[in-house]
Order: structure tokens, then C-alpha cells, then sequence
């Protein structure tokens, strides 16, 4: 039996569709979180040091600085640019580090850090076209000052260190991507790629492919022509032969040991190199983790824990970024500050990091009179309950179950994303069983309709087409129409095989 998902099936059921969060728990205790880097760097001459990672590159995009109307652009401004939102850290710390366009000063000096751009544009002190973007004499600016007389070290440190690091030049990244990436995808990625480990080897970034197999290194950088890897794909013995399927012809071969010449150069499309040495972040902790405002409710400070993946919890609500999807209902500070200012539903986003965390608000329909009359005892399926606590909490009454035709209508378009037949809808309302609702939906879910529609909605949600995938130009070409087919076919084939949403989000 395939499963509905919750938002369809309170559609359906009741008539209209309300987005409701499932409470996660009790707020946490925390013990042994770090102090918010506005504390830490509150004073000019503090101890402290910053992290590259943590706390430089979320300042930046805090400030605007890597934004795309900023240095995050396609272009960059004043020739000086950054990854958006800061997704690329190799790349933004060479950038920062590198002279500026500027001959009077430099955006980085290791001597006066004083006397760096990135400290004296953003507070004013020199002519900057994105204006004042934090105080002299601020935490903002004792971090980024703090960053630069430490040395100014990128510090990206995984739990499994690159021995290597993978500093490829322009050439170098093309030479992959077009070259080695392919065929690495025909002949290894079906034992190697993705998700499969055959004999303890994954080619799914270059960190994993320096790491080995089982048997020890693929790649041996310090003396190349040893590799391993080399030498079973050169290997004369089926027995030991790599890939099974035969040897290489020699024009292949020599494309792979260019390659681990170079010293195996790795790149992927549109994906940052430096990702798959940065820390991990676990997760964000927010709190409160739900926002419920009364008639005379006052503003409320949000706080937000990162937690990694070594278990430091540091507390980041200086430095992440906070968004309302309606600020007809919450607006948000910069700071975390949360206001009311109207009635409804919505959720305030952060962003911190590589992660992103929701927290849902309400204010309840006031206006509209006394609280609507609670039938939670007459409510069993647990979908419902969650359904009918926000209703309570909104101060809305349920809808009254919906009619065959109209139950119908809904499901149909829904699921299959066309209407009913008038041959099948005859028959729906010809049959007196109690439980024909259900068995409608099961027999709708097993229809190639349902399948079809529901790829293309994923594959929409996914920016699944030609212009995206092939260029940042928005220019399709053929390269992108093959990847769109096969992203198609993938997603088609997980929803066609019931897979459940969180297994194909993990691919």
C-alpha cells in the first residue's frame, strides 16, 4: 500500500489545508555551550580566536557581504568576490586573502590588520559602495580583526582530514569533469558511486577516494605511477581486473593516469570542492521551538545552538540570519527579535551554516470571536490530532466532512492531478461499502497517474530542467535535457516503487 501524505489527506478529509507542525519535544537543558561570539568578542583585546568556517564566513553573510546583490554575485563588486552565501570556503578565504583591486591597501594585511579592507570598508572608515555595515569598536569588527592577527587561517578540519588538500586549478577541475568524471560514471560508480561501498571503496567525493578500500590506498600521491588503482585497472589477470567488465583500451588508461598525476584533481558540478573538508554541522537548535502569541503578547529573543558533528554546541543567534515568510503575521530582527503583528500562521526561517531551521508561529483569529468548541475526544487517527491542536490554537473551527463528489473531486486532482470520469464517478457513488474512501485512495495510488504526476511535482521542487542543470547562464543545452531525463527517470522510479520521501531525499 502506498502512503498519503499528511497535507493531502487533511485536504481531502476536511476540506481545506492547514500547515501544522509536529512538536519535537521539551525545550532542552543545555550544559557547556559555547558563549554567542558577541560575548566572546565583545572587548577589542580579547583572547579568543575566530574560526574561519563558524564565525567569519557566517558574519559575512550576515552583513550582506556574500549575497547576491554584493560580492556573492555571479560578477562580484569592485572585483572582489565571494561564494554565495558562502557555500565555497577554499574559495572565499583565497579571495580574501588575495590584494585587493586597491593600491593603498590590502584586504587582508597580516602586519596592520588595522589597516584591512574587510575591516575598513564595512565600518566606514574608507569608501565603500555597500555602505556602513557594523560600528567601530563593534563585536562584528573585533571578530574579523581578531580572525586576521591570528594569521588568518581558513582552519577547515573534518572528522576525516583530506591528506591532500584538493587546491585544483581551473584546468585541472575541467580535465575532471570532463574527462575522468565520465568515466568514472561508465565503469565504477555502479560498485563505487552514490551510496555503494563495494570492498570498502566510495568514489563519491575525493576525500572517500583517498581514504581507500579495504585492501588500503586506490591512490598513492607521494609516488603516483603506484597507485593501486592503477594497477588492477592495467592488470592482465581477470581475477584481479577492475572494472569485471575488461581492460581499458589505452587511450582510457591514460586518461586516469594524467590524472592521478596531477595529483587526482577533483571538482563537481556547481557543488563547492572545500564542502567535503568543512566541519559538519548536526543540526540547529532553536528556542522557543514554536512561537504562540496572545492579545498582549511582547516581542520574543529567539536563540539558536549549533550543534556539530564532534558535539561542541556553540550558542550562534549573533551570527545566523532570520527570515519571516509573512510579515503580515511575525516580523524578525536582524538580532532574533520576533513581534507580532497579526493573526495567523507562519514560520520564521534561520539559516546558519549549511543548515536551515524553521520555527512555526501563531496568533490565533481573535477577532473572529470565542474559542471554537474542542472535539479532540472524538478524534482518533494521530494525523488529525496534530491537525485539530492548531486549529485550537488558531481559534478554528474544523470543516464538516466533505461530500462523496466533492471527496472525490479532491482526491482525483490531487493524486493524479486530472478529474474523474463520468464512469467513474458513477461507480463511486453506486457503491454503499463504508470504507470506499479508503480503498479510492489505495486504488488511486497505485495508478501510473499518480506516479507521473507526482514525479513531475518532485522533479519541479527539485529544480529538475535543462536551463538549471547545464548553466548558471540559463542556457539550455544538451548536456542539461540528458541529466533532466535522468533525474526524471530516477525520481519516476522511487515514487513508482512506494520508496518513502525521506529515503529518496537521501538518494
Amino acid at each position: 500500500m502506498r502512503r498519503l501524505s499528511v497535507g493531502i489527506y487533511f485536504f481531502l478529509i476536511h476540506g481545506f489545508a492547514v500547515a501544522f507542525h509536529i512538536p519535537s519535544g521539551c525545550a532542552v537543558e543545555w550544559a557547556d555551550v559555547m558563549a554567542p561570539a558577541s560575548e566572546r568578542f565583545a572587548n577589542r583585546d580579547t583572547p579568543a580566536v575566530p574560526h574561519f568556517q563558524k564565525h567569519v564566513v557566517p558574519l559575512l553573510g550576515r552583513l550582506g557581504c556574500n549575497s547576491a546583490k554584493c560580492h556573492g554575485s555571479f560578477q562580484g563588486q569592485g572585483n572582489f568576490q565571494l561564494s554565495l552565501f558562502g557555500f565555497d570556503f577554499l574559495a572565499d578565504h583565497s579571495a580574501l586573502t588575495n590584494k585587493a583591486s586597491s593600491e593603498q591597501e590590502a584586504r587582508i594585511d597580516l602586519t596592520e590588520p588595522d589597516q584591512s579592507l574587510v575591516s575598513l570598508k564595512p565600518s566606514g572608515d574608507d569608501p565603500h559602495e555597500g555602505g556602513q555595515r557594523f560600528n567601530v569598536g563593534s563585536c562584528e569588527q573585533h571578530l574579523l580583526l581578531r580572525w586576521i592577527e591570528s594569521g588568518a587561517h581558513v582552519d577547515l578540519t573534518a572528522s576525516n582530514p583530506d591528506p591532500k588538500p584538493n587546491l585544483a586549478s581551473d584546468v585541472e577541475r575541467e580535465f575532471f569533469l570532463t574527462e575522468v568524471k565520465p568515466l568514472l560514471e561508465d565503469h565504477c560508480y555502479e560498485c563505487h558511486g552514490y551510496q555503494n561501498k563495494k570492498g570498502g571503496l566510495s568514489l563519491r567525493n575525493r576525500n572517500d577516494l583517498l581514504q581507500g578500500s579495504d585492501n588500503g590506498r586506490v591512490i598513492n600521491l607521494e609516488e603516483p605511477d603506484r597507485s593501486f588503482k592503477l594497477s588492477v585497472i592495467n592488470a592482465e589477470n581477470p581475477d584481479r581486473q577492475m572494472p569485471p567488465s575488461g581492460k581499458w583500451p589505452a587511450e582510457k588508461l591514460q586518461i586516469l593516469e594524467d590524472w592521478v598525476m596531477m595529483g587526482a584533481p577533483w571538482a563537481e558540478d556547481g557543488e563547492a570542492l572545500s564542502r567535503t573538508n568543512a566541519l559538519q554541522l548536526q543540526k540547529l537548535h532553536c528556542e522557543p521551538s514554536e512561537l504562540v502569541f496572545d492579545e498582549d503578547d511582547q516581542p520574543v529573543k529567539l536563540r539558536v545552538i549549533a550543534e556539530w558533528e564532534d558535539g561542541t554546541l556553540e550558542d550562534v543567534t549573533c551570527l545566523a540570519r532570520y527570515q519571516t515568510n509573512d510579515d503580515s503575521v511575525v516580523s524578525i530582527t536582524k538580532d532574533g527579535m520576533a513581534n507580532f503583528t497579526g493573526e495567523g500562521d507562519t514560520h520564521i526561517v534561520i539559516y546558519y551554516d549549511n543548515g536551515v531551521a524553521a520555527i512555526p508561529v501563531i496568533r490565533p483569529y481573535l477577532s473572529r470571536g470565542a474559542s471554537p468548541r474542542s472535539n479532540a475526544e472524538t478524534i482518533k487517527h494521530p494525523i488529525d490530532q496534530y491537525i485539530q491542536a492548531k486549529l485550537e490554537k488558531l481559534g478554528l473551527q474544523s470543516s464538516s466532512t466533505c461530500s462523496e463528489t466533492e471527496f472525490l473531486r479532491r482526491l482525483s486532482i490531487d493524486l493524479t492531478g486530472t478529474l474523474p470520469s463520468p464512469d467513474e464517478i458513477a461507480k463511486y457513488l453506486q457503491d454503499p461499502s463504508p470504507d470506499k474512501r479508503l480503498r479510492k485512495i489505495d486504488e488511486l495510488l497505485n495508478t501510473t497517474s499518480y506516479t507521473a504526476w507526482w514525479t513531475n511535482k518532485l522533479c519541479d521542487f527539485t529544480g529538475c530542467n535543462p536551463k538549471s542543470i547545464s548553466s548558471l547562464l540559463e542556457e539550455a543545452r544538451e548536456e542539461g535535457y540528458v541529466k533532466a531525463s535522468r533525474w526524471y527517470d530516477w525520481i519516476f522510479q522511487q515514487v513508482d516503487a512506494s520508496q518513502p520521501y525521506d529515503q529518496i531525499v537521501q538518494g
